[in-house]
């Protein structure tokens, strides 16, 4: 919808905004709380105003559900043709010309409810000297006053209010920084920076870990920014361009002329796409006015976010697991001899990572057994994991647990184990090997890959999906399931370079023997 041409895009969006709120309230017309709500949205130059007078969001936020029905569009209009009329009495008022922008509303609104406005350090007076630094306050006319509830006059407000500028004073002139080149600049640089950044980091992830899942996010990235961007004319972004004439391009410091790691390359690149995406959403907002695109670039760079954290996730793993292929599952019904023994043989014949998982015991007994393993775990230099239980883990010291599919999600085990906590995820199809990349696990569990006597399942993974897996993450995984010496080589034909391992080594009678043959098979 087009309530004027001389309001510019961001002005016109949240008075879309304030009429959806209205109407989704229950209300024939837009009040205060609107449309200070939908400034707010908009993080335009009204929201930032208002932060600078020290408004909170808790004050202003409203919790009505917005209704996105196509009659909210047909009463917009009539619902913000008052408070566009007040608006444009202070375009009028202090510039004489030019655009509605989203300051004017907010001036606007002083109008209606100054008492209301004034509890929040709102003032008209305070307003016009962050908007207009030169401007005379002192001297300001008082023009018609009406509320936004009343009906709007027949007559254009505007045309009875005169301009009274100071004899003293020139009158304020606004730069004008919305000037359309001036915008297409910044979206062109901003998009080749995030360009450019995407397919460093791809790179990356192509060459460095060769990471298929990581890979397809990046691309999906790189394909929704280029989706946003074929909305903008790009004849309009390369006749905008002025690199010669851009002091930015001879702005640098030492730092930026060297790495210290390809890791370093890939996390400085994904922050300079962040960066990038949220100039690209801002600018956008001025030059594409329904909105989409700057839509489209904020789901990507939300996008990124989670790309970030799996990026930096995965190659953190693979410094904390390097050389540890060899996995324990600790059940003491499992073992042929006494638990504790068996568990100091492992850990000094190869065993790098134990899991304490036991089902049936009471919490004492469970903790008193993990905090034995942090011991012996520690001497050996070790990680120790707990199944299932984060709290059990903190109360154990132990480096992190692990979740089935039933029981919780890595964001879940994290609130209670902390950042610096390790949290691996059991998964059986590669649908769920790619949520937990994404949602940030430490490793993954693959698997059931043979028939096990520790869980009965109907239909088992099998040695295709330790293929598939090897083929998409590099992501630490362990396959898991049945393994031990007479088919470990199977799994290793896979592709497994890491194995999960309980009653082969619990229930072994030569503990050493066992657990050396197949870290040979491993190594």
């Amino acid at each position: 919808m087009a309530f004027s041409a001389s309001i510019t895009p961001g002005a016109q969006r949240s008075l879309e905004r304030a009429t959806q709120l209205a109407v989704s309230d229950g209300a024939d017309r837009i009040d205060t709380r609107h449309m200070l709500w939908a400034l707010w949205l908009e993080e335009g130059h009204a929201a930032a105003l208002l932060e600078t007078l020290g408004v909170r969001r808790d004050q202003l936020e409203l919790t009505i559900v917005v209704n996105s029905d196509s009659s909210v569009a047909l009463d917009a209009e009539s619902m913000s043709e008052a408070i566009i009329q007040e608006a444009r009495q202070f375009v009028r008022l202090f510039e004489q010309s030019g655009e509605l922008t989203s300051e004017h509303l907010l001036l606007a609104l002083t109008r209606q409810s100054e008492a209301e406005l004034g509890n929040l350090g709102i003032t008209r007076e305070r307003l016009v000297e962050l908007i207009y630094p030169d401007r005379d306050t002192t001297s300001l006319p008082v023009a018609p006053e009406y509320q936004l509830s009343d009906a709007v006059p027949q007559t254009d407000p505007i045309r009875e209010v005169q301009p009274t500028v100071s004899s003293d004073k020139p009158a304020s002139v606004k730069p004008n920084l919305d000037e359309p080149i001036q915008a297409y600049r910044a979206i062109d640089a901003a998009a080749n920076r995030a360009r450019e950044g995407l397919r460093v980091v791809e790179d990356y992830v192509r060459f460095g870990l060769n990471d298929r899942i990581l890979i397809g996010e990046l691309k999906s990235c790189r394909h929704n920014l280029a989706e946003a961007l074929n909305q903008l004319d790009p004849t309009q972004l390369i006749r905008s361009r002025d690199t010669l004439g851009d002091h930015g391009t001879t702005v640098a410091t030492s730092r930026e002329y060297t790495r210290g790691s390809l890791e370093s390359i890939a996390i400085a690149n994904i922050k300079r796409v962040q960066e990038a995406l949220r100039t690209l959403e801002e600018f956008l907002k001025f030059v594409e006015p329904t909105g989409a695109a700057s839509a489209k670039i904020e789901q990507t760079r939300y996008r990124s976010y989670t790309i970030e954290k799996a990026l930096a996730t995965t190659i953190a793993a693979n410094q904390t697991f390097a050389g540890r292929v060899l996995y324990m599952l600790v059940t003491e019904s499992l073992c042929r001899r006494p638990w504790k023994d068996v568990v100091i043989e492992a850990l000094a014949s190869g065993v790098n990572v134990v899991q304490l998982r036991e089902k049936a015991l009471p919490d004492v007994e469970i903790i008193e057994r993990g905090k034995w393993l942090r011991q012996e775990t520690s001497k050996a230099g070790a990680l120790f994991i707990m199944n299932d239980r984060p709290d059990l883990a903190v109360a154990t010291s132990a480096d992190g647990v692990h979740v089935g599919q039933e029981e919780m999600s890595v964001s879940d085990a994290r609130q209670v184990l902390g950042p610096a906590a390790l949290v691996g995820v059991s998964t059986h199809n590669m649908q769920q090997a790619r949520k937990a990349v994404l949602d940030g696990a430490d490793y993954l569990g693959v698997g059931p890959v043979f028939q096990t006597n520790t869980k009965r399942f109907h239909e088992y993974a099998g040695t295709e999906y330790v293929a598939e897996v090897a083929g998409q993450t590099s992501l630490p995984w362990f396959a898991v399931g049945g393994i031990g010496p007479s088919n470990l080589k199977e799994a290793v034909l896979a592709g497994a370079s890491r194995v999960a391992i309980s009653g082969a080594i619990c229930g072994a009678t030569d503990v050493e023997k066992e657990t050396k043959q197949m870290v040979k098979l491993l190594v």
